[in-house]
């Protein structure tokens, strides 16, 4: 038997399961999308808190832009 359950805040989801967490996010259109699958429900929280952060960060500082290198 496997259990489910679900985990929401604003338009971010994480499905709890047996297996892996899986984290969601709606889009525009309200269709669920897959961002990603943990093992570990407290990543996946992490996970949605950085991807909150970094939305109100675009929306704070609209001219700021994602910088990603190399070594990181």
């Amino acid at each position: 038997m496997s259990e489910k359950s679900t985990l929401s805040t604003g338009k971010y989801t994480i499905e709890l399961e047996n297996g892996p967490s899986k984290v969601y996010k709606l889009d525009e259109n309200d269709t669920k999308v897959w961002v990603c699958s943990v093992s570990d429900p407290q990543q996946a929280m992490d996970i949605i808190e950085g991807l909150i952060l970094v939305e109100h960060k675009r929306f704070y500082h609209p001219e700021a832009t994602p910088t990603i290198r190399p070594a990181e």
